[in-house]
């Protein structure tokens, strides 16, 4: 009820200030096309423009809610000359939270399968060096991908045979070639014990420092170097093993004015 009551306001409130949230746009827009069963015609008068062509980037992103809203449009676009350009990269696909559905990528070809279909893959990676290449062919390689789904399957992992195909032919075309003439690049995997995030002296804190400090010293310092975390609060543990070891480190907890320690002192002094 109290849930009730909040969403009642809340919504009344966006209506005043004229808001829109984010979350919200791709439902509002559903209910825009769906609600009152509008024509190809209305929906472009009520966009106040007409679109022939489509470019999508990172389609691999792209969630079906976003899809069912912009497909009437497409479809309209290329039944009278226009065109769809999408692209993406299935490995790349990182949004599944939000919807994120990669499975697209080949829906899409199908559906429109008739429109004069041009596809082409991009083997070739002119961005990584030739050893992080190498690494990613290893990764989603088809035998490696059995084997990691075999070794995860149990109860709270249910794969049938149909799923674990349909997740290897995903990426069945992720394989790449290295730019020619380019040579170079490292990667290295180490495995340390689960710890406790509060434990500032576990295996994963000594992990990381020895492994900065070996970087650093190929890389003349630690400017060139980033740390990837999976959620703030792991970021906030690692800023502050770093500091405690006098490396310097840039981060959302280094650069908000009220984690600063100076800052804290005179608000609470202020406050006192």
């Amino acid at each position: 009820d109290i849930f009730r009551h909040m969403m009642c306001h809340f919504v009344e409130l966006s209506r005043r200030e004229d808001v829109l949230f984010l979350q919200e746009l791709n439902k509002q827009a559903r209910m825009l096309f769906d609600g009152e069963g509008l024509t190809v015609e209305e929906l472009y008068y009520r966009m106040a423009t007409r679109f022939r062509h489509y470019l999508i980037d990172e389609f691999q992103d792209t969630s079906l809610l976003q899809w069912r809203n912009l497909e009437p449009m497409i479809e309209e676009a290329l039944s009278t000359g226009g065109s769809l350009f999408y692209v993406g990269d299935k490995k790349q696909a990182i949004y599944r939270f939000r919807g994120g559905e990669v499975s697209l990528f080949d829906a899409v070809r199908r559906r429109f399968r008739d429109f004069n279909l041009c596809e082409e893959r991009l083997q070739t990676n002119w961005r990584s060096w030739p050893q992080v290449v190498a690494f990613n062919n290893r990764v989603f390689d088809p035998d490696n991908l059995r084997r990691f789904l075999y070794d995860i399957r149990s109860d709270a992992h249910e794969f049938s045979e149909q799923d674990m195909e349909d997740i290897v032919g995903t990426f069945a075309d992720a394989r790449q070639e290295s730019a020619p003439g380019k040579e170079g690049g490292y990667v290295r995997i180490r495995e340390v014990g689960r710890d406790d995030a509060d434990d500032s002296d576990g295996p994963v804190r000594e992990e990381l420092i020895v492994t900065l400090r070996e970087a650093a010293g190929r890389y003349n310092g630690y400017g060139q170097l980033a740390v990837l975390a999976r959620d703030n609060r792991d970021v906030e543990y690692i800023t502050s093993w770093l500091l405690a070891e006098d490396i310097p480190v840039a981060s959302d907890k280094t650069l908000n004015i009220r984690q600063n320690a100076r800052i804290k002192e005179l608000v609470s002094l202020l406050s006192f």
